[in-house]
Order: structure tokens, then C-alpha cells, then sequence
């Protein structure tokens, strides 16, 4: 049986484009995915808590086998979101970014804080600063890798409450899809894109 091409159809271009509605269409399809990987999360963690409380009334510990965690990968989302956003905004704000078929390299790196920070007119707190800077190390290497190039850039135990991560995200999140709608040219439909439980069949 010959094996069938995944890939429709190959066609390189010799521009890069730079519309603004599609930063927010890849950072949407990255806060969807996130939302999925949240839900399992909760999921995950209301199995464990159950088993832990079980395991107290009956002193037999419940063996459910392997089960990786995904609070890693979820990070790695949402920095992709936020990250698909800041540049989004910085390229809009700046065409000269993009020259023809190439992009400058002061915006081809995950620094999402720096981004961020060039955004004058948004005001983040100091705990959305706080997840940038964690966000930018998870694109890098936390959410990718057990141990990053070298020992001095290990972050250590997170200690993260996923309700608030996620808190925080969708407040940094709106401010930016706020920001395109009003400053920017992103059409009014897709600035407001809100994850509902309808999205998986409303359970």
C-alpha cells in the first residue's frame, strides 16, 4: 500500500505577512489548547485529592499506574499565547520588524517580560510580571526539557496554584486582546474569544 503525504501542499512564499489577525489567530489556537490541558488538570487533581482521602478512611493505597502530569505543558501554551500576542502587537507597531523575507532578530527571541515592557500604554502587575518571566523559561526549556544548558538556570520547584496561573494569564490575555482592538486593527469578533465548556460539549 503506498503511504500517503500528510502534507497538503508545500509552497514556499517570499514574504513574510504581517497582518495582526494572525498573531491572534495562532495565540488563540494555543489559549484553546491550554483550556483542554486545563480541564484535565482539574480533573487530575480532584482524582488524587479522592484517592488521598480514600486511601486515609481505608489505609490501602489506590494504584492508578503512570499518569504524567501536564501542568508543564500547559505553561508552554499559554507562553506561546502571550508570546504570539506581544509580537503580534510589536510587528503592527513596528513594520520595519519585518524586512521582506526576513524578521528582525530583536523579536526572535522569548524574553515575553521585554516584550511586554515596550507596550507602554498597558500596565501589568507585579504578579503578571512575575509569570512572564516564568513563562519565558518554560518556552525555553522548562516545559520542553527535564534540565535546561546549564545549572544556573534552573528554576526549581514553582510552587504554582494552577486556578491562579491560569487567574493571571487570562488577565494579561485580555489587556492584550484589548489593546489590539483598540490601538491596533484586530476586527471586534476576535478580540473577545472566551473558552467555554460548551467547547467540549459542555461537559
Amino acid at each position: 500500500m503506498k503511504q500517503k503525504i500528510f502534507w497538503v501542499k508545500e509552497e514556499k512564499g517570499k514574504f513574510l505577512y504581517t497582518q495582526l489577525s494572525n498573531w491572534k489567530i495562532f495565540a488563540d489556537q494555543f489559549y484553546r489548547a491550554s483550556e483542554f490541558l486545563f480541564i484535565e488538570i482539574k480533573r487530575d487533581l480532584a482524582m488524587w485529592y479522592t484517592d488521598y482521602i480514600n486511601t486515609l478512611k481505608t489505609e490501602k493505597e489506590i494504584d492508578r499506574g503512570y499518569i504524567p502530569q501536564l501542568d508543564s505543558v500547559y505553561f508552554l501554551q499559554i507562553g506561546y499565547c502571550l508570546e504570539n500576542m506581544l509580537k503580534g502587537i510589536m510587528i503592527f507597531e513596528n513594520p520595519v520588524l519585518i524586512q521582506g523575507s526576513r524578521i528582525d532578530d530583536s523579536i526572535t527571541s522569548h524574553s515575553l517580560l521585554n516584550f511586554a515592557e515596550k507596550i507602554q500604554k498597558i500596565v501589568f502587575t507585579k504578579e503578571e510580571k512575575k509569570l512572564l518571566e516564568f513563562l519565558t523559561k518554560s518556552i525555553l526549556w522548562y516545559s520542553k526539557y527535564p534540565i535546561p544548558k546549564t545549572v544556573n538556570k534552573v528554576i526549581g520547584s514553582s510552587g504554582h496554584k494552577i486556578d491562579n496561573v491560569r487567574l493571571c494569564f487570562e488577565g494579561i490575555y485580555r489587556k492584550l486582546s484589548r489593546y489590539m482592538q483598540v490601538n491596533c486593527d484586530l476586527p471586534t469578533h476576535m478580540s473577545d474569544y472566551k473558552f467555554t465548556a460548551a467547547s467540549v460539549g459542555g461537559n
